[in-house]
């Protein structure tokens, strides 16, 4: 789902445990909130089924990040997106947290 809903540009990858980023260069604030929001929704539309047989479904929680400045490092960025990731799981889950820049 997360690879069907982003850029051919774009980078997706696992980050920890139970954490993915994706990088979207040349992305505004807005437009990574709005792509956080169809990768959430692409992700809650999906339908499991169980060795049972019962079916169930999975949310994610986002938080996105642009980058202020030309030159912002790398670490700045992933602890700004993981500080709105975190907001997100604080808020309820399910939803996008958006942290205008870093």
């Amino acid at each position: 789902a997360l690879r069907a809903n982003t850029r051919v540009f774009d980078s997706v990858a696992r980050y920890g445990g139970e954490e993915f980023a994706v990088v979207m260069p040349a992305t505004d604030a807005d437009s990574a909130a709005a792509a956080g929001e169809r990768l959430r929704a692409a992700v809650e539309g999906l339908r499991f089924s169980a060795d049972s047989g019962e079916s169930f479904s999975l949310t994610v929680s986002v938080g996105t990040v642009c980058s202020g400045t030309a030159g912002c490092a790398a670490e700045a960025l992933l602890a700004k997106a993981d500080e709105a990731l975190y907001d997100a799981k604080r808020r309820g889950r399910n939803r996008v947290v958006n942290l205008a820049s870093a």
